[in-house]
């Protein structure tokens, strides 16, 4: 076997390694800044943007009807997320789909 093959082989086995960590972990949390509103886009690092496809939203970042007691009329609560703000996600295992739970912070 040339040294070349055996880097190769080094390599994979090393990949496998980390693939099979990352897998024993079924999601990760994640800190976000909201980059746009519309579309919505959370910015986790500075290399990695998030896009509207991706994040499934709690209703705690969404605008959403409730009814309040005693009233006849649905109230509407404006929680959707403005640009600037923190959020805090989880990876869901595979990382291709973050959940958005909260924004981060007082206001």
């Amino acid at each position: 076997m040339s040294s070349g093959d055996f880097t190769g082989l080094i390599d994979a086995m090393k990949r496998a390694a980390v693939g099979a960590v990352d897998a024993a972990k079924p999601v990760a949390v994640l800190f976000g800044r909201v980059a746009s509103a519309s579309p919505l886009r959370v910015a986790v690092e500075q290399k990695l943007t998030l896009e509207e496809g991706q994040l499934v939203l709690c209703r705690a970042v969404t605008d959403h009807d409730v009814r309040v007691a005693g009233s006849t009329e649905p109230m509407r609560v404006l929680g959707g997320l403005r640009v600037g703000e923190e959020v805090i996600m989880l990876r869901v295992q595979g990382g291709q789909r973050f959940i958005v739970l909260d924004r981060i912070g007082g206001g």
